[in-house]
């Protein structure tokens, strides 16, 4: 592939990565005289039809995303059999190599990168795409600090390989797979929230919420087990930070952020709390040197004001990490001020005071007239300023060294409390969530308690009711009715069940539901759930077909209910076509739907004696005759062998039920004991086959055999 040129445009230069579909190339493109990384499908998927479609839809669409945490792509395009992706070229490193080299990175740091992903998840999502392959091996930290999400389109189009087949090829997404993936089904915008819950979680501790050397133990570890709580890693991530991170790996899909804009906005009132990211002035030699974050619209007014005063020492940083969404605050500017070189104006100021320049007044007469003057000033200025503490701040107040005191606003309706602050130095950013105990606006948490004094101007947070929730059902098709139940008990709504036979779903898990998925329903309702009870195991009586022709036999099977398990031929002295045996014997009970074998006659047993020509013919014996029969040859060899498949059982659980399919028929179905750690199933058949494993009917294994 080297120093080939795709498209008439893009040079191959070298290979600087390979995926589990694709492979990556630094590349020149002849006609910008620019460099770029292209994506080129690997050979082994060039020939699936479908694969091929998906890639050029879903690339085409990610080509359409313009956002500065996502890689950009320039070109699709197809030479001969190469199907390539031409993107950006970031210069830095997966976040994955930087996790591994910064395990104990500043969790406000990890925030920021946090933000940054979920806003490009977001972005995508708003645009119809699904990533499907979130992981920190898929996001770029470029030189300059920022995150940039990659493989969109090659991970959303994957659907049913890499992040569904467990034992093949997967390259690590085992780790970040959500438990409705494990499970089998198609990830959605929830799955890529989960995902997402878990980079942030390695961002914060450094390591995955699961892990082991068995891919499938760890697919059942998302699906079963709770994860090493994040403070028992690192003590100094936030609670609130904690609580998102879990809320985004919640295991139940509904119970996680709706969008991942939510989980951005939830991410960006952290880096808003004053009480994580306003730093306290410093007092002793601890304060030299040293810089305080604030806010820079203040500064910027001020400096407006007063243009003429060129003495202050400031340097403007603008922090454009985040992304810009319409409906997203951008985070605010930063500017770092000189804590010393101010506190040494503050000294020159105060040495030169008014009271300095009063005593240099020479009049007795003047001072006098002076000092009533201030005297009389002051208590004009102290009755003023005590009249506006009531009006301004009705619920709080200043203290005595001019702080101003938190007031309680648990239990207030917000209305009143906006309205009775809006043209004070307090600012109030508002945060809402459902709360079946508390009724729609009111108050039922502050970030900053009671009886607290800061400094004006500040902000504070509110977290305000929204009431009760609107449930919507989510749809619980092919989920174990037994989990099922718990669910919809604690969503606070009434169960109920019924039963019937099917031969696809799984005994004890959900075929229908009423009411639909997505239906709004309300506390105390009641949801009709139809469980299957597995195949219907009735038994038929097997009827006699020896003798019959294949065309009757198979009629029979039929009528009886019955499945045609194979055919196999030998030579016999029956007509050719008649059946000379059958698997099941005539008589005997089986389940409706069993599979019966019928041996058919081929009709070319003779005798031997009478086969033979005389040998004054001259003509070689049909011993000795090549033959002819082409068909013949092939139905003497046809027997049923054996062959063994040996399962490695998975971890974490003390039994798992295994389920082999081989050519769409169930041939093993049994819970088994995981403390053997292996299985070893015989299976019958002639011929290739295709075997299909699942472990607590979650896909983990497809493997084409040769008996």
């Amino acid at each position: 592939m080297i120093g080939k040129i795709l498209g008439d445009r893009y040079e191959i230069i070298e290979e600087i990565g390979s995926g589990g579909m694709a492979i990556v190339y630094k590349a020149k493109c002849k006609m910008l005289n620019r460099v770029v990384a292209v994506k080129v499908l690997k050979d082994e998927f060039k020939k699936d039809e479908s694969i091929v479609s998906k890639f050029n839809r879903e690339s085409q669409a990610a080509a359409s995303l313009t956002h500065p945490n996502i890689v950009s792509v320039y070109d699709v395009g197809r030479d001969n059999d190469d199907y390539y992706i031409v993107m950006e070229l970031v210069q830095g490193q997966n976040l994955k190599d930087y996790i591994r080299e910064n395990p104990k990175m500043d969790w406000r740091q990890a925030l920021k990168y946090a933000m940054q992903i979920s806003s490009a998840i977001a972005h995508a999502h708003r645009n119809g795409i699904i990533h499907r392959d979130i992981k920190p091996h898929n996001i770029i930290l470029s030189k300059d600090g920022n995150c940039k999400v990659a493989d969109f389109g090659i991970a959303s189009m994957n659907k049913n390989a890499e992040t569904q087949r467990i034992n093949e090829g997967i390259m690590g997404s085992v780790h970040y797979i959500s438990p409705e993936v494990a499970k089998g089904k198609i990830g959605d915008e929830k799955s890529d929230i989960y995902s997402l819950g878990v980079t942030i979680y390695e961002l914060l501790t450094g390591v995955v919420p699961f892990d082991n050397e068995n891919p499938v133990s760890v697919a059942l570890m998302h699906i079963n087990q709770t994860p090493k709580a994040i403070k028992d890693i690192n003590i100094a991530v936030p609670l609130v930070l904690v609580q998102i991170v879990n809320k985004a790996m919640h295991k139940d899909a509904a119970q996680r952020y709706q969008s991942a804009n939510e989980l951005y906005k939830a991410l960006y009132a952290i880096s808003n709390e004053p009480d994580y990211f306003t730093a306290e002035p410093e007092t002793g030699s601890d304060a030299k040197n040293h810089t305080i974050t604030i806010d820079t619209k203040t500064v910027r007014e001020e400096m407006e004001k007063s243009a003429s005063d060129t003495t202050e020492k400031e340097e403007i940083i603008t922090e454009s990490d985040f992304t810009e969404e319409p409906e997203q605050k951008t985070p605010e500017d930063v500017v770092k001020v000189d804590i010393d070189d101010s506190k040494e104006r503050k000294k020159e100021k105060r040495k030169k005071g008014f009271l300095t320049d009063l005593f240099q007044v020479n009049n007795p007469k003047d001072k006098v007239a002076i000092i009533a003057a201030v005297i009389v000033s002051l208590i004009m200025i102290g009755t003023v300023l005590g009249i506006a503490v009531g009006v301004l701040f009705p619920g709080g107040g200043t203290s005595g060294d001019g702080e101003f005191v938190i007031p309680e606003f648990t239990g207030k309706n917000i209305n009143e409390v906006t309205e009775e602050y809006k043209n004070t130095e307090l600012k109030i950013t508002i945060v809402k969530e459902f709360d079946e105990d508390t009724p729609a606006d009111i108050i039922i948490h502050q970030n900053v308690p009671k009886d607290k004094k800061v400094k004006l101007p500040y902000e504070i947070k509110l977290t305000v009711s929204r009431g009760e929730r609107e449930i919507i059902l989510s749809s619980y098709i092919n989920k174990e009715a037994r989990q099922v139940e718990l669910e919809i008990n604690e969503l606070g709504l009434t169960y109920a069940e019924k039963e019937e036979f099917n031969e696809e779903i799984p005994v004890g898990y959900v075929i229908s539901q009423d009411p639909l998925p997505g239906e709004e329903v309300e506390d105390g309702d009641k949801i009709t759930f139809v469980v299957s009870k597995g195949a219907d195991n009735e038994l038929v009586e097997v009827p006699e077909l020896v003798g019959l022709t294949e065309a009757q036999a198979k009629s029979r099977l039929t009528d009886y209910e019955f499945v045609l398990g194979g055919i196999i031929r030998k030579p016999s002295n029956e007509p050719e076509g008649t059946v000379i045996e059958q698997s099941a014997p005539a008589g005997s009970e089986l389940i409706k739907k069993s599979k019966i074998t019928l041996t058919l006659s081929n009709g070319k047993k003779q005798n031997q004696d009478e086969d033979k020509p005389s040998s004054s013919d001259g003509d070689t014996t049909s011993e000795n005759k090549p033959s002819t029969n082409k068909q013949s040859d092939e139905d003497t060899s046809v027997t049923v062998k054996k062959y063994n498949l040996a399962l490695t059982l998975p971890e974490g659980k003390e039994e798992v039920e295994v389920k082999v399919v081989q050519d769409g028929e169930t041939v093993y179905n049994k819970k088994v004991s995981t403390k053997s750690k292996n299985l070893n199933i015989t299976l019958e058949g002639n011929g290739n086959h295709s075997i299909v494993v699942y472990y607590d009917d979650m896909l983990v294994k497809t493997q084409k055999i040769k008996i």
